[in-house]
């Protein structure tokens, strides 16, 4: 059983309607905010603001009112954040998506209805901005990102800024490519897939990365390396508050389903006692757990762009995504374990998530 929550800060039309599908090849659906029955993808479905689109088995393609397009191929899952249109009102026009999982490829209009730095896209590792082109991102499970840069049918090429917390990466050749591995670390340095095709563009580059995006990879996990074999200081004090700091730098490549111990969740006796010492998590303000990794508890907590995240995969498995400016109290109960969470001091929204019998 999996409980996941979105939670943002909600502005302008709540269900504006922003498009439609206009291609459709096999099963997907569209769970609607607020309902709980999500509605099953056909031609002409209107698509509204803040709608989870989901393809099972199948592809889809979104046509935005001001005619730009997104393709999703299988697997795939995006969320429409936010969509302003006035089309008499280019400067004031906003698109906005989240690109949760899987293979997607965005076509920006040729119309320029939404100036191009209003454009912009996210994944759990990356912000990207769009200046007059086309590109193709691909998320797997675990957040690292896929960004290309694709050229347009008479052979244009734009520029795609790809931004995470520790630096950005601008691709404004045919093909360039970079990979946002984590939030907390920049995209690697940009390379140039030689031999492939439009057509090549799917959930492939998940399975079978291109060997210049692996090498890329590689690159950046051995410049990693020996940074961290450098020895900077000899004041031992301080190397121990440096290796303090680097056991918080937690994201989802951090989470280990092997140490997962389950007896935790069935015997009643070991119900711990959560930490109530205020702890910082970037600017945030957490109180409740012991923030990075509580092992405890077994949850763990990271800042994701403009999310802070909580997740905990035991027998069942919470994945909350909350906006990190706001304020929140939140009650898990899953098995034998009560966990009670402040974020920011807590006070505006209460999450309560029952998962015990």
């Amino acid at each position: 059983m999996c409980y996941r929550l979105l939670v943002a800060l909600i502005s302008g039309s709540l269900y504006a309607d922003v498009g439609s599908i206009a291609e459709l090849r096999g099963v997907g659906d569209v769970v609607r905010q607020n309902t709980n029955d999500p509605l099953l993808a056909e031609l002409a479905l209107d698509i509204m603001s803040y709608d989870r689109v989901r393809t099972g088995d199948g592809r889809m393609a979104i046509q935005f009112k001001d005619a730009s397009v997104l393709k999703l191929t299988e697997q795939s899952q995006i969320v429409v954040t936010e969509y302003v249109y006035n089309e008499n009102k280019a400067k004031d026009n906003k698109l906005s998506l989240n690109l949760v999982s899987g293979t997607s490829r965005f076509i920006t209009s040729k119309l320029n209805k939404i100036a191009k730095e209003n454009i912009k896209l996210t994944t759990p590792s990356a912000t990207i901005g769009v200046l007059g082109t086309e590109f193709l991102v691909s998320v797997s499970l675990l957040g690292e990102s896929t960004i290309i840069n694709l050229p347009k049918e008479n052979g244009e090429v734009g520029k795609i800024f790809v931004d995470t917390e520790g630096g950005r990466v601008v691709l404004d050749k045919p093909f360039q490519a970079t990979v946002a591995t984590v939030s907390m670390q920049p995209p690697t340095k940009p390379v140039t897939i030689s031999g492939l095709s439009l057509n090549a563009l799917d959930n492939m580059l998940l399975v079978n990365p291109p060997e210049e995006i692996e090498e890329a990879i590689e690159d950046q996990q051995q410049s990693s390396s020996d940074l961290l074999d450098t020895d900077f200081l000899d004041d031992s004090e301080f190397l121990e508050e440096e290796e303090y700091e680097d056991e918080l730098e937690i994201d989802r490549l951090s989470i280990d389903l092997l140490s997962i111990d389950y007896l935790l969740d069935v015997i009643t006796d070991v119900l711990q006692e959560t930490e109530t010492e205020v702890q910082k998590l970037g600017d945030i303000t957490i109180e409740g757990i012991t923030v990075g990794y509580d092992p405890n508890l077994q949850l763990y907590s990271f800042v994701e762009g403009q999310y802070i995240s909580f997740v905990r995969q035991v027998e069942n498995t919470v994945d909350l995504q909350l906006d990190k400016s706001g304020k929140y109290d939140l009650e898990i109960m899953t098995g034998a374990q009560l966990i009670k969470i402040k974020v920011n001091g807590g006070g505006d929204g209460t999450i309560i998530i029952n998962q015990s019998d």
